[in-house]
Order: C-alpha cells, then sequence, then structure tokens
C-alpha cells in the first residue's frame, strides 16, 4: 500500500499530478487510474489535457488523504521508485496555487498480527488487594482477528498473573477486523500493593498462528495504588514525614497535573501552617488556575458496617465567594462514585449550598470565599458496608478571578462512639440555584445552568454589561 496527503488547487482538467514508480530507473508507470479498487481519493480525472494521463486537478479544498491498496505488481521486486509528476498547460491567464505533498508512506501489509495498546485498571482508582484489570487488544492484520491469547504481569514481565485466551466469536459475536479495538477484563485481578509497580499485557498466537509484527505486542503502564490503613485507634497525619500516602489527582480525570502541592504556603493570605512546617496547598506560591479540579486522596481506610467515624482537620481558604472552593467527598466502590461528606451549615462545616467550579447541577456544597484564617472543621460518617472507604478534598474553579485558594493541615480520621450525626436538615429545601454561565466571557452562545426545588415556569432575564435586557 502507499498512501500520502495532499493539497491542491490547480486549473480543472488541465493542470495537475499523477503518481508514478519504476523497477528499473529508466521506465516509468502510472500508478492506477481515477476510481481505482480499493483506493481512496485517487485521481480526479482519467486525462488531463497536456498529456491525456490521469491525475489530481482542480481545488481539494484543503489537506486529503490518498491510498492505493494491493500494488501486486510489486511483489517479488528487490528496489522500487516513486515520482510525483506535476504537469500544466502552456494557458496565460490562470494562476494558481499548485500541489502540496505530505506524509507519505509505503505500507507493506501483515496478514496475522494484533496488538496491545492500553492497560488500565477497571476501577478509576487502584486500590489495595483484588483489583480487576482491563487491556486494549486491536487487531493489526488483514486477516479478521478469531482469536488471540493476552497475558497480563504485574512487578515485572516475569510475574504473569494470568493469560486468557480470547475469542470474538463467543465474546464479541464476530472476528475482529483491521485496525479495530476490544477491551478485555482479565478473568484474574491483580493484588495490588501499596505503592507504585509496572503493570504490562502483551498479545500472542492471534489466530493461533506465530504473530508476524511483534513489535507492538507488549503494553506497560506505572501504577500507583493507594496505602491502606485500618483505624482502629485512629489516624492522625501532620505532614511533616514523607506522606507518601496522600495522592494528589485532577478531580476528573484521575491523573496529573494537579494544583495540590505539599510545602510551606508563601501567598498574600495563606502564608502560614496551622502546625510544624507543611501543610498541603491549592499552588505554594501562586494563585490556583482558571478552569481547576484537583483532588487531595487520603489512604483507603479500611472500615466496618456501622461504625461512627470523625473526619477532623484544619484549613484555611480564600477564593472567589460562590464561584470557587473546595469540598470533602467520600467514595466505597473505589474512586467510581463520589458523594459529599454532610450537609452544608452542618455545625463546624461546609459554609455554602454550591460551588460554581464545580460545575453542576446538582449543585455541589463546599468551603467558599475567605475563611480568615485557619479555622477548624469536623464531621461525622458512618460507614454503611465493610469495606474500603476513601476520602478526598476536591478544589474547583470557575474560568475567572483567582486567588490564594485553599491549604488542610493535621488530618484525623477516628473511631466515634453513638451518636452518629451524619447531617444536620435546618433548611426548608425551597432554595433557587443560579450557576455561573460558561464560557464567561462569551460572544454569541453562553451556557446558564441553575436549579429549582420543584416543577413550574421559570423567568430568566439576561443583560448584557450596558444592563440591556
Amino acid at each position: 500500500e502507499v498512501s500520502f496527503w495532499i493539497n491542491y488547487s490547480t486549473q480543472q482538467n488541465y493542470d495537475g499530478v499523477r503518481l508514478e514508480y519504476t523497477k528499473n530507473g529508466v521506465t516509468w508507470t502510472v500508478v492506477g487510474q481515477q476510481g481505482s479498487p480499493n483506493s481512496t481519493n485517487w485521481y480526479t480525472n482519467n486525462s488531463l489535457f497536456p498529456t491525456s494521463l490521469p491525475g489530481w486537478a482542480g481545488a481539494s479544498g484543503g489537506w486529503q488523504f490518498a491510498k492505493f491498496k494491493d500494488l501486486q505488481f510489486l511483489t517479488n521486486e528487490p528496489t522500487v521508485q516513486f515520482r510525483f509528476v506535476f504537469v500544466s498547460t502552456t494557458f496565460q491567464g490562470f494562476p494558481n496555487d499548485g500541489f502540496s505533498i505530505d506524509d507519505f508512506e509505503l505500507y507493506i501489509p501483515i496478514t496475522v498480527s494484533a496488538a496491545s495498546q492500553e492497560v488500565k485498571p477497571a476501577n478509576k482508582l487502584l486500590i489495595p488487594g483484588g483489583q480487576p484489570i482491563r487491556g486494549l487488544v486491536v487487531n493489526k492484520g488483514t486477516t479478521p482477528l478469531s482469536k488471540v491469547a493476552v497475558t497480563l504481569t504485574y512487578g515485572s514481565l516475569a510475574n504473569v498473573i494470568v493469560t486468557d485466551t480470547i475469542d470474538f466469536n463467543v465474546v464479541n459475536g464476530a472476528p475482529l477486523p483491521l485496525n479495530s479495538t476490544y477491551w478485555h477484563t482479565f478473568s484474574q485481578p491483580v493484588s495490588a500493593i501499596p505503592g507504585c509497580q509496572t503493570i504490562c499485557m502483551y498479545t500472542s498466537y492471534p489466530n493461533q498462528q506465530n504473530d508476524l509484527n511483534t513489535s507492538d505486542d507488549t503494553v506497560c503502564n506505572v501504577l500507583c495504588a493507594f496505602d491502606s490503613i485500618t483505624p482502629f485507634n485512629g489516624y492522625c497525619e501532620d505532614f511533616e514525614g514523607t506522606n507518601a500516602s496522600w495522592v494528589a489527582l485532577n478531580g476528573i480525570t484521575f491523573v496529573g497535573p494537579t494544583s495540590w502541592a505539599l510545602g510551606s504556603p508563601g501567598k498574600a493570605n495563606i502564608n502560614t501552617v496551622h502546625s510544624g512546617t507543611k501543610a498541603w496547598c491549592t499552588k505554594l506560591f501562586q494563585n490556583y488556575p482558571a478552569a481547576d479540579s484537583s483532588a487531595l486522596f487520603t489512604p483507603v481506610f479500611n472500615v466496618t458496617a456501622g461504625q461512627c467515624y470523625t473526619v477532623k482537620f484544619w484549613h484555611q481558604y480564600v477564593t472567589e465567594l460562590f464561584q470557587d472552593g473546595g469540598t470533602c467527598e467520600y467514595s466505597a466502590d473505589s474512586g467510581n462514585t463520589w458523594k459529599a461528606v454532610g450537609l452544608p451549615y452542618d455545625p463546624l462545616w461546609m459554609n455554602t449550598f454550591y460551588v460554581a467550579g464545580f460545575n453542576g447541577p446538582p449543585p455541589v456544597p463546599g468551603w467558599s470565599g475567605n475563611s480568615a484564617g485557619w479555622i477548624y472543621s469536623e464531621h461525622d460518617i458512618q460507614a454503611y458496608n465493610t469495606g474500603p472507604l476513601m476520602l478526598r478534598f476536591r478544589f474547583g474553579s470557575d474560568f475567572s478571578t483567582s486567588f490564594d485558594g485553599w491549604a488542610i493541615d493535621d488530618f484525623c480520621f477516628e473511631p466515634k462512639v453513638q451518636p452518629c450525626v451524619t447531617a444536620v436538615i435546618e433548611n426548608d429545601g425551597d432554595e433557587i440555584f443560579l450557576f455561573q454561565n460558561e464560557p464567561n466571557p462569551a460572544t454569541g452562545i453562553t451556557n446558564i445552568k441553575f436549579t429549582i426545588p420543584g416543577d413550574g415556569n421559570v423567568n430568566l432575564n439576561v443583560k448584557d454589561i450596558a444592563g440591556r435586557q
């Protein structure tokens, strides 16, 4: 196969380009005709005026991809050379840009080959214990893929976890076509241990034959499993050590980059820690960025069903009121879903029903505005199931003004005897929330989100900067 990208503007039917090949450097032959079988965008004319030979002419309207398959005339040839031939007439008065060519490729199709494209946890986050792993398989051969063996390793290629055989007629209903992909969940989970390990998968024996291209059989990824703690007597962290068990990730994608950093902050307002010399802060020396979504994860706590626990910490925040701020959330399903701890305006807890930077609806409660220094917060949380419980401090901002941000210090997670106060409901539920429009500023169209307590008609008045409605 031969393929390339072309961009041209020439006089239609007169000026253009054709592709030729030679086996001996003397005799040149045109490759194909207009619309040759198994070709893509191959010539626009069968006979250009100057030469009566085919070619591309006229206006492509931008870059186009061209491909010619089944170059059977090159089989067993030791050498071959291609050339692009541009021709034009002697007519004047029709100036055009001409012809451009890029990304030329001569490709020998492989009949039988499978490749590993990606390997990752089935859950969004990797926690200690048995964790399912998924791998993405792609058919790189021209022959449809009926079966392939996939092997999962953890820590090193020698530490094989499992080798599965995928029968695509069974799991997919049909063989896998060329360049098609399939997500496979391995039959044996990985017993993840705290820290970072290399996880790999590799394919072998596509269609029960030797793979004709083994260079893309293996793919690896470095996965970091969270630390696990059973808080029988409580867990407290002042962040003065290495704190490897706390992890900062993007709050949506669960990868980097993130604004959370550990150290001694030096900003206009947040310029101290609560104790010692270190605290976690959204940027140590700069304001938080626009459209931020950064999450700081605690270790994984092994909790007991029915047991009450108290989350305690000191923090300081300086943000744009209602637009930017932070929240505290928990997950009991390896980070797949998250819920806010408690309710806004609970004692010693969140001070707003919503933070626009979290991009509701539904509204996400949190802390926003100016705490006027370090303040203490605590809240009870009850475990409904025995198993892992994750906590995170998530920060969000909109697209406009930014300030110092949010700092966390002296965290504790402790078991508590009854009573367990998980929420204090005092509001009457008749609030209306209007969120920041996005994008802002905007030209033409902007999106405005809002929530109301029930069904009914809504009047929404929009005014521009001059007050015109």
